[in-house]
């Protein structure tokens, strides 16, 4: 069965090696026209899947960032409301008695911008946390489907053939023939 290496991956040399059945490497020229055309289509092919990879990067980062900040606008006036419950002192009259009396006392005195306050920072921080982890994905995700196959083939490999341990004093292939 003959395996092709990844796009990118190709050779890009003009001289091969060959070994004869005495192991000594032999090498000969490929002819000028395809060794360049091979060349030139194994480079061509290597940018466009760099190019290709890096705007799917690119996407990533925006789409998390957007997806980062469109999730902070809509928590933070629930985030705001909880910690100005949280920050009432104790033993003290409760300034509110509950989340929608904190939110209607909000929105009277200070408006709708009142529930923003202080927003910027929390915005940079949701959008490089949410772009990071689509990011993230987005290079583990290649990996988590090599280890996918992997473990589904070593699956139907140990399921076709029986594995013997092999026994003390004997070798792999003794304890196999026994069967």
């Amino acid at each position: 069965m003959e395996v092709s290496p990844p796009p990118g991956l190709a050779q890009t040399s003009s001289v091969a090696a060959v070994h004869n059945e005495s192991e000594t490497p032999v090498t000969h020229m490929e002819s000028s026209s395809s060794s360049s055309s091979s060349s030139t289509t194994a480079t061509a092919g290597a940018k466009a899947t760099l190019q290709e990879q890096g705007v799917e990067a690119l996407k990533d980062i925006v789409y998390g960032s957007t997806a980062g900040i469109v999730g902070k606008f809509i928590e933070y006036p629930f985030d705001t409301v909880k910690v100005r419950l949280q920050s009432q002192p104790d033993g003290v009259p409760l300034r509110y008695s509950g989340p929608l009396d904190c939110f209607k006392q909000s929105f009277r005195q200070d408006g709708f911008a009142g529930l923003y306050r202080g927003i910027s920072a929390p915005l940079v921080g949701a959008a490089v946390e949410t772009s990071s982890l689509f990011f993230s994905v987005c290079i583990a995700n290649p990996l988590l489907m090599f280890l996918e196959l992997a473990v589904h083939l070593s699956g139907e490999m140990a399921a076709d053939r029986r594995i013997v341990p092999p026994c003390a004093g004997s070798s792999a292939g003794d304890s196999a023939a026994q069967d």
